[in-house]
């Protein structure tokens, strides 16, 4: 039985084969036959590479996928707000809208996904009491208001593993590989 088989036969019965470094998991092993255990055995360099290179397509994918909703939602929000590269002048402004500094009221906070939130008012108290400000934790836009702040740079999956009076240390998970962890300085510059 090659790999591919080996793969769709367990999957087909319920039980999920997961790469752990050079471990192959299996989910819920109670499921697994004797005959099972020994192919996973014989095949265990082959099903790692065959489950890594199809764990990192899908990752690959999740990502253009989730970059584009991202996308897809900023231009949609551009549109309504009438900003955008097709951006035309209302009738009553004038011809250079551009030279103006921007109308603020226009420009409305995006909202803050709820798993950010609470990651962000998990450690809020802490951040306050070592000088950060409410403005550099809750600013949800990237470019507009400045500063930026730390909702505008968190994913849904990211969390915040330490607190110091300079700096807020965010660990963003990956699919393929160990978590990264990105500094989110207190003072710009």
């Amino acid at each position: 039985m090659n790999v591919e088989a080996l793969v769709a036969a367990l999957s087909e019965r319920g039980i999920r084969l997961i790469p752990d470094g050079n471990a192959v998991v299996v989910k819920p092993a109670s499921k697994l036959t004797d005959e099972d255990r020994l192919a996973i055995r014989v095949n265990k360099t082959a099903l790692l590479a065959l489950l890594l290179a199809t764990n990192t397509k899908k990752a690959e994918q999740q990502e253009i996928e989730r970059i584009g909703r991202l996308d897809a939602e900023r231009n949609e929000r551009d549109r309504i707000a009438g900003r955008g590269y097709d951006y035309e002048p209302v009738p009553d402004e004038p011809e250079h809208v551009f030279e103006q500094q921007p109308d603020l009221e226009r420009w409305q906070q995006p909202k803050v996904d709820p798993k950010v939130e609470a990651e962000i008012r998990r450690i809020e108290h802490q951040a306050l009491a070592l000088g950060w400000s409410h403005e550099r934790l809750w600013n949800a836009g990237y470019w507009h208001p400045w500063p930026r702040g730390l909702a505008a740079v968190m994913d849904a999956g990211d969390r915040i593993v330490d607190v110091t009076g300079e700096h807020i240390i965010i660990e963003r998970p990956r699919a393929t590989a160990a978590a990264i962890r990105l500094p989110f300085w207190r003072k710009l510059g």
